[in-house]
């Protein structure tokens, strides 16, 4: 789903952890936000809203990429069927 899946990320003092993982925790506590206030001066929907624009991108351009297949290509090469990252 990501162009650069093994790409390890943190944010501030947590530990380094993949980007799904770190994408995932920042979508739930934006849909938490939603509906509890966090004292934060955040809009939350506005997040959501770069998520969805964000996903419509990536499945109507990004994956027609020729690099993006070349990568799924390579990937199943060099790892196998069974790595999922």
């Amino acid at each position: 789903m990501f162009v650069a899946p093994w790409t390890r990320a943190s944010i501030l003092l947590s530990p380094p952890m993949s980007i799904r993982t770190l994408m995932a925790m920042l979508f739930v506590f934006d849909v938490g936000g939603q509906f509890f206030d966090y004292g934060l001066n955040i809009n939350h929907g506005v997040h959501l809203g770069g998520y969805a624009a964000g996903l419509i991108i990536y499945m109507k351009v990004v994956r027609k990429w020729p690099v993006s297949r070349s990568f799924l290509v390579w990937r199943a090469r060099n790892f196998g069927a069974r790595n999922r990252w």
